[in-house]
């Protein structure tokens, strides 16, 4: 289960949905179970109304924490237009993903991981199948901990093959490494930097990203911490000759109560500098708020998490070269979470 309220990025989709999700999940005799199971509503706002991209289904999961290994299984199953809209296609989505952690005291952990997706793609709802796309990847990723600094390199390769499309092979390779290097007692180093390259047998797709970052870590007080960092990302379109090189600067807030009854947090993103060789670029900052309380006091639910979380976020951009261009969007999003 991941919280839709935690994520680095605080920018906003142009669009909208509605959906729920029942979450079930337990640990016995040092293994951990979950089940979960949802719905999430066709998407609103700038989107193509021909693509439907509600869905239905759910997931699996079960790990066992042995001494030295750990092996986890997840299986998943997703179904979109959900409402049977018959001018539209329906794909359906399996999935089966194997990892094995091995962790030893006072040695680097080693993750790896292999996934297979199954996804069939119908003309429409009970209709004749018009394409299968056979999806497999293998990830590996080492993480070490040496005092109060830690570290991790993470590599990953991804193929799909296009059964009766005519797209043929995709490939796909990624790598990144990112650590945390504790310079004094309240200030942390937080660098990153990596790789991802997509290409297909046909020779008309070769596209390459190259993205560094380095974030900071100030802890003021006991419950407050400031993290200010840039990144620089540069995109690139071998096949159409494309190039797009992005400066931006962060800065976050973040103060959580010495009883965890109260966690606010505040991310806000400018771009500095985006360039392209092909148009101009506007500018964009972005903000978001995230307030989230323990109510266990006022439910008074015999349950180990009773939190309420409210997300406010807006996204700018600024077109210098035509202010009838500006355009900004706001939303907010209230989780109310209730854990056995």
């Amino acid at each position: 289960y991941r919280d839709p309220f935690v994520t680095d990025n605080s920018s906003t989709p142009s669009t909208n949905r509605m959906g729920a999700q029942i979450v079930l999940k337990g640990t016995t005799a040092g293994m951990k179970y979950q089940a979960q199971y949802g719905y999430s509503g066709q998407e609103t706002g700038d989107t193509s109304f021909a693509t439907p991209n509600d869905r239905v289904g759910g997931k699996l999961m079960w790990e066992w924490n042995l001494p030295l290994f750990t092996p986890k299984i997840e299986l998943s199953r997703f179904t979109n237009n959900v409402e049977g809209d018959l001018a539209r296609a329906q794909t359906v989505a399996n999935q089966q993903k194997f990892s094995l952690l091995w962790a030893a005291p006072n040695w680097p952990s080693l993750s790896l991981s292999y996934a297979r997706q199954q996804t069939d793609i119908f003309t429409r709802p009970e209709g004749p199948l018009s394409n299968a796309i056979n999806t497999e990847s293998v990830s590996a990723n080492l993480s070490f901990l040496q005092g109060a600094s830690k570290g991790d390199w993470s590599s990953y390769y991804k193929r799909s093959q296009s059964e009766f499309g005519e797209n043929g092979l995709e490939e796909e390779i990624g790598s990144k490494m990112s650590g945390t290097i504790n310079l004094l007692e309240p200030v942390d180093l937080i660098p990153q930097w990596g790789f991802t390259r997509r290409v297909n047998s046909q020779g008309t797709m070769a596209k390459d990203r190259f993205f560094t970052n380095l974030g900071s870590s100030f802890r003021v007080s006991t419950t407050s911490t400031l993290k200010p960092g840039v990144e620089l990302t540069r995109d690139l379109n071998r096949f159409d000759a494309l190039k797009t090189d992005k400066l931006s600067a962060k800065l976050g807030y973040a103060y959580l109560a010495m009883d965890d009854s109260l966690n606010v947090s505040l991310l806000g993103q400018y771009i500095l500098n985006q360039r392209s060789n092909t148009r101009a670029n506007p500018q964009i900052y972005d903000v978001s708020l995230l307030f989230k309380k323990d109510v266990r006091d006022y439910l008074h639910l015999n349950h180990h998490q009773q939190t309420l979380s409210l997300k406010i976020v807006h996204n700018q951009q600024v077109n210098a070269s035509s202010p009838q261009t500006h355009s900004g969007q706001t939303s907010a999003m209230l989780l109310v979470s209730i854990i056995p």
